[in-house]
């Protein structure tokens, strides 16, 4: 026990009750509907006075305990722990035990719709009794912790923690408490590790939980979406004895193409990234077929959306049971935005139509708007299909450097960088307009003059792998002249010395230092002179060492030669960090950047920002500001994955060199600028400041009122503090 004379330290246990958790029988003596519980553990100091006797230590620590009490508000994460209403009131039951060395007091937090009438209320008694029994000391009457105010339905307790305004304790107010979110935590400091509760909160209803549609209620919904509603199995099921859908036909297929991304996005169960279909379960293509096949994070059901209805009816449907929904074009997503335990969801592979337009004009605009050339893309479009019909229709599209992403699915959720961008931006800023299905079911077109916040926060709508705001049917986008590209390469062999290595990242370091890029548009033979004579300087150390330069007649030459096939059927974790030119104007900084990129990792250095991003203003846009500012270059650390017979301990040494590399970039390097959330670790303690900076909290605000239930959600999605994923 800590005594001083300034007082003793005290041990204060907070366990605070709702719903919803995933399992609603985590706590034996109080099984609410769908609970959900957080502990908090405060250290008061008593001070020596209140020491002197066990009255004056009761009388103490309960005016202590009132005096949180009175601080604790409510946003709509937590709700009734038996009913799932909005929780208006918190109750508070308590046992202490001051005679012990420290003192101790346990407090059980109720969230309660309400705490003195109607069932909930009956059963909450029922609970005090319970708990009378359980300490040997008689339960004292239920109580509110205040009184109501005059005119009030609901104690100030109710009230929101952002605003303090009591008015939101009563629904018909404009800032309700079902809407106004932005506590999140409670004012009381030492409440904030509810944000980290939070975060890890499910309030979705889940497959297996009594919540979970009927089998009649699913009929309907596949009545609804003509037939397209689908049971989703993981693709190694197949090969498993205990599935309905085990065949060794199939099973010798999906063994052949394991690692093939194009069949893995075929099937509305599979990810490139295996982590993210089974997670800490299993269902391999390379064990016993009698060994058991588990579902995973993979959806349970899926509607494959051919049409907008069928998404407007999945959402309506996923909205009215409060499932956790998910939405998927390819998987192609190393967040595990598109996964989900127990979920359903909405495969948009299908929508794979493109239309080019020369005189496209957005909707509402003003007259006198000049059009412009376009091309709508359907959100199961993938880039390697874009390219193709790009070139088709002799016009470039910005789009990345992969295969079966989809450009208007996770592609541009983080923004979308490419090849073009120092030319042309980012993708996401040459999106002119969406066709948006909205939390309400809703069909909205969304462009600059429509729904104009909206467009704003653009790069979090989604086809697939992600979509806080809404799910994208279509999306135009400018296109541009086509053009040749000159690109520059360095080369060395697989054998050279490590220290060798290190000479040629450093050089390559300190030559984007002198803001050469090593490929460009519409090249002069001046260029390619210029690139040689830049770029051809290996140190005398390098080996075997080569350098050439390549003019592509087309963007589409230029994608199909140097995009390597997508990495598909392994596992394994992905970071990063965006930098500015100065961080290699040095050549300390270069040396040291360049000896990150010989270990074991992976590092890939992307020279995508800079040039026309920067021209786009700050606040167009919601991703991160540093991508208009001052980034010019974004690193990617990662690794080489692991398979099905590395032991936990391998993955997770793995898992900790990865978050160690891109945490030094950070630390040395990135100074907290930002990181691209395509290309990132799902667990990244940057959460959210790291990916969208400033805006966040607009971003957050926006949410709450276009989706106040939360009816998108997903990993490192906004709101996802707010309500759980």
């Amino acid at each position: 026990m800590s005594t001083s004379t300034a007082g003793t330290q005290a041990k204060v246990l907070i366990i605070v009750y709702g719903s919803c958790s995933r399992d609603p029988a985590d706590d034996e003596r109080f099984s609410g509907y769908d609970q959900r519980r957080a502990e908090i553990t405060l250290h008061p100091i008593i001070p020596p006075e209140a020491m002197s006797s066990m009255p004056a230590k009761n009388e103490w620590m309960s005016n202590y305990i009132k005096g949180i009490g009175l601080d604790v508000k409510h946003s709509r994460n937590w709700r009734c722990e038996f009913c799932r209403k909005h929780a208006r009131e918190t109750i508070w039951m308590s046992a202490s035990w001051l005679h012990l060395s420290p003192p101790r007091m346990n407090c059980y937090v109720h969230s309660v719709c309400d705490a003195v009438q109607g069932e909930c209320a009956v059963q909450l008694s029922a609970v005090n009794e319970e708990m009378g029994r359980l300490s040997g000391i008689p339960a004292n009457p239920i109580t509110r912790n205040v009184p109501l105010p005059p005119g009030r339905a609901f104690p100030m307790s109710a009230s929101c923690a952002y605003c303090e305004k009591d008015e939101t304790a009563t629904h018909k107010q404009k800032y309700h408490l079902k809407t106004c979110t932005s506590c999140k935590v409670t004012r009381y400091c030492s409440f904030l590790v509810f944000y980290v509760c939070l975060a890890q909160a499910r309030q979705y209803c889940t497959y297996g939980q009594t919540c979970w549609p009927d089998a009649h209620e699913w009929e309907g919904l596949n009545t609804t979406v003509e037939g397209h509603l689908v049971v989703t199995y993981p693709p190694a099921a197949p090969c498993h004895s205990d599935t309905p859908v085990f065949d060794p036909a199939i099973c010798a297929l999906a063994q052949a193409e394991w690692t093939d991304s194009n069949f893995r996005v075929s099937l509305p169960g599979a990810y490139l990234d295996t982590y993210w279909e089974n997670g800490n379960t299993s269902c391999f293509i390379d064990t016993p077929l009698s060994q058991p096949c588990q579902q995973g994070l993979v959806p349970v059901l899926s509607v494959n959306a051919t049409k907008t209805k069928h998404i407007q009816a999945a959402v309506l449907f996923s909205a009215k049971h409060q499932l956790r929904l998910r939405v998927k074009c390819s998987g192609h997503d190393l967040l595990g935005r598109s996964s989900g335990e127990g979920s359903f969801s909405i495969w948009t592979h299908h929508m794979n139509t493109t239309d080019f337009l020369d005189d496209f004009i957005p909707a509402g605009a003003p007259d006198g708007t000049p059009s412009t050339g376009a091309v709508v893309v359907g959100a199961g479009v993938a880039l390697q299909d874009l390219y193709v019909a790009a070139h088709a229709a002799d016009v470039i599209v910005v789009s990345g450097q992969a295969h079966t992403v989809c450009i208007s699915g996770g592609y541009i959720t983080g923004g979308g960088h490419s090849m073009l961008s120092r030319n042309y931006g980012l993708a996401i800023d040459n999106v002119l307009q969406f066709t948006v299905v909205s939390a309400d079911g809703n069909v909205d077109t969304v462009n600059e003059f429509i729904n104009p916040d909206l467009f704003y926060v653009r790069a979090e709508h989604s086809g697939g792998g992600g979509g806080a705001f809404g799910i994208i049917v279509d999306a135009t986008y400018l296109t541009h002249p086509p053009s040749s590209i000159l690109v520059g390469l360095h080369q060395f062999a697989a054998d050279t010395p490590e220290d060798n290595v290190v000479d040629l990242v450093n050089l390559f370091l300190v030559q984007v230092s002198t803001s050469v890029v090593a490929w460009k548009l519409d090249p002069s033979p001046s260029d390619n002179d210029t690139i040689n004579e830049l770029l051809n300087q290996p140190p005398s150390s390098a080996g075997n060492f080569t350098f050439s330069s390549i003019t592509f007649a087309s963007h589409l030459d230029a994608y199909q030669t140097l995009t390597p096939p997508d990495t598909a059927g392994t596992a394994g974790i992905i970071g990063s960090r965006l930098l500015t030119l100065d961080t290699f104007s040095s050549q300390e900084t270069a040396e040291a950047l360049a000896e990150l990129c010989v270990t074991d990792t992976v590092v890939v250095i992307n020279g995508v920002g800079g040039g026309h991003v920067w021209d786009i203003p700050v606040n167009a846009t919601a991703i991160n500001p540093a991508w208009r500012i001052n980034a010019t270059h974004h690193v990617i650390v990662a690794n080489s994955g692991w398979n099905t017979s590395s032991t936990q301990e391998e993955r997770d040494a793995s898992i900790a060199l990865v978050r160690e590399q891109y945490l030094t970039l950070d630390s040395r390097f990135s100074h907290g600028l930002g990181a691209y959330l395509n290309e990132a670790d799902a667990d990244d303690p940057g959460y959210p400041e790291i990916f969208w900076g400033s805006n966040y909290e607009k971003l957050l605000e926006i949410k709450q009122r276009r989706d106040p239930d939360g009816v998108f959600s997903c990993r490192l999605c906004i709101g996802m503090e707010l309500n759980g994923f």
